[in-house]
């Protein structure tokens, strides 16, 4: 674009009045001018994803080589790595079809252009609808509309509960880990007592001592068994 092109586009840009408040031309002429590089970036990231996605599908359909293909990912020819290659392939089956424009694009990253591919016609027609909505369209908001949540208030709290029952479940692993432990370790006592006792070689002090620790590892069981319950009963 030539000094009068760009010139004529940017004298075309309507700010809105509160974008223009308290500024002198000059100032506003800047404003104009980041407005129309931001603007043309914008288009650009959306135009190189989806420009890149169809010329790595073209060579990976053109040479059809599993072995040479794995090689040329991994073999740092471009600066993209195996993963970012395979996403950008995978993309492709979302975007050659996409009513989105490049602009609309460059809001949406390559992982979740990748996971759109491979989601349902409806999930895929609600998704551009959001994309064009609200710019920004990230796994999360995928995975909300796969859900069918409604809002990103109902989608935290059910994120949370899952959180919550992923601790209590690891809470509960252990406590049947160490229950299981306490039990083994009483049993070794008891058995240790009896072979004692057998041989009438124990001594009172021996004794109290086993008895003691026996006492107290039962009731590190009865209170490990109790948290297990109230850990079970509040799934």
């Amino acid at each position: 674009m030539n000094p009068d092109e760009k010139s004529k586009t940017l004298s075309s840009i309507t700010l809105s009045p509160e974008t223009t408040e308290n500024l002198n031309e000059s100032q506003i002429g800047v404003v104009k001018e980041v407005v129309f590089e931001v603007n043309n970036n914008c288009r650009m990231m959306g135009m190189m994803i989806r420009s890149t996605s169809y010329e790595l599908v073209r060579l990976r359909d053109t040479i059809k080589k599993d072995r040479w293909w794995t090689k040329f990912m991994d073999s740092g020819t471009v600066p993209l790595s195996r993963r970012q290659i395979q996403d950008l392939c995978k993309s492709w089956e979302f975007l050659k079809d996409s009513e989105l424009s490049d602009k609309e694009l460059q809001g949406v990253g390559v992982r979740t252009l990748s996971k759109l591919s491979s989601s349902s016609k409806e999930t895929r027609k609600k998704s551009t609808k959001m994309i064009r909505s609200q710019g920004v369209f990230t796994q999360k908001d995928l995975d909300m509309i796969e859900k069918g949540i409604v809002d990103k208030d109902t989608y935290k709290e059910l994120t949370k509960k899952n959180n919550q029952s992923k601790m209590r479940n690891q809470r509960l692993m252990l406590l049947e880990e160490q229950n299981t432990n306490l039990k083994k370790r009483n049993t070794e006592l008891l058995n240790k007592w009896n072979l004692d006792q057998s041989s009438e070689k124990i001594s009172q002090k021996h004794f109290q001592d086993l008895k003691k620790e026996n006492e107290g590892l039962q009731k590190q069981v009865s209170d490990l068994e109790q948290q297990l319950d109230d850990l079970l009963k509040s799934k």
